[in-house]
């Protein structure tokens, strides 16, 4: 997604990720991910925003029923929020760092339950045009586990269910701590009409509760409920190539009232050498009220 910059100038913006994968054993998959970004003022060629990141990932498949990963992830971001005459008014550096373990345990046919431990660590520091420098520390801790089923009606008609629990415990220097837990029930229906096309409708409700500085910085018992149909479809006129659409409507209420309605489509062409993909997402939020588009497209190509 291309980055605005400052005082509202034209943008040159570069992107640059590759990655690395090594197999040591048959069970086991090492993956190196770098990636750095930059962009820069056009008509001055003056940098306002820089990314360096490192993604390490280590996944072992025992066997068809359990597969485990680990994930180290470190990045550096540097970005300028004013420009004046060529001078840097507003800064910052964010050094940050992230572990994450995830497993998956699949006893049956259609059957799965997985974990996922993620903590995030990020250091920011901010130098203001008055000359204060401004430190500040955020650290996450978030558990997720779940469990889904998948079972087949008719020939052409699948059932998907599932239960997903989250627990978020946050603290921060320049803000309240953060403690919540989310439980949430799921099921989708997906029927192929034919070889071509085939539609699905599905439907989420969540419970959210706990302290939540975002929903209120007074209540530490904050309670949100979100209800969350939607429907899609996929049309495959090649074996290389389909096109995915959905629509999502998600209503929230009890401390928090808000309703986000989400439009997808997107485009993949897939060949053993490469992988293009076309995407445009709509969102539409009520409370707080805005409206965002945007398109993404990438080329994956494989030596």
């Amino acid at each position: 997604m291309d980055l605005d910059a400052p005082q509202g100038q034209g943008a040159i913006n570069q992107n640059g990720i590759f990655k690395f994968e090594f197999y040591p054993a048959k069970s086991i998959t090492l993956t190196c991910r770098p990636e750095h970004k930059q962009s820069r003022i056009k008509s001055t060629d003056q940098k306002f925003y820089e990314l360096n990141s490192q993604q390490y990932t280590v996944k072992h498949s025992l066997n068809k029923y359990f597969s485990s990963e680990v994930m180290y992830d470190t990045r550096q971001v540097y970005a300028v929020s004013s420009i004046r005459s060529g001078a840097v008014l507003n800064s910052s550096l964010l050094n940050g760092n992230k572990v994450n373990y995830r497993s998956r345990i699949a006893p049956w046919t259609g059957v799965s339950f997985a974990v996922n431990m993620a903590r995030n660590y990020e250091k920011n520091r901010a130098l203001m045009d008055t000359g204060f420098v401004e430190t500040r520390d955020r650290q996450t801790m978030t558990y997720d586990w779940g469990l889904s089923s998948v079972a087949k009606l008719t020939y052409n008609t699948n059932v998907e269910t599932g239960y997903e629990g989250q627990s978020v415990k946050s603290n921060s220097t320049d803000s309240l701590s953060t403690s919540v837990i989310i439980h949430g029930y799921k099921g989708k229906i997906i029927q192929e009409l034919n070889k071509y096309f085939t539609i699905n409708g599905a439907a989420k409700y969540s419970l959210k509760r706990g302290q939540d500085p975002l929903v209120s910085m007074i209540n530490s018992h904050t309670k949100v409920s979100t209800f969350t149909p939607s429907l899609g479809f996929t049309f495959k006129p090649l074996s290389q190539v389909f096109f995915e659409g959905n629509y999502l409507y998600a209503q929230s209420t009890g401390d928090a009232s808000t309703v986000l309605e989400t439009v997808n489509l997107e485009t993949t062409v897939n060949y053993p050498f490469f992988r293009f993909n076309l995407g445009w997402k709509l969102d539409k939020s009520r409370l707080p009220d805005y409206l965002t588009s945007e398109v993404r497209a990438s080329l994956n190509i494989q030596i």
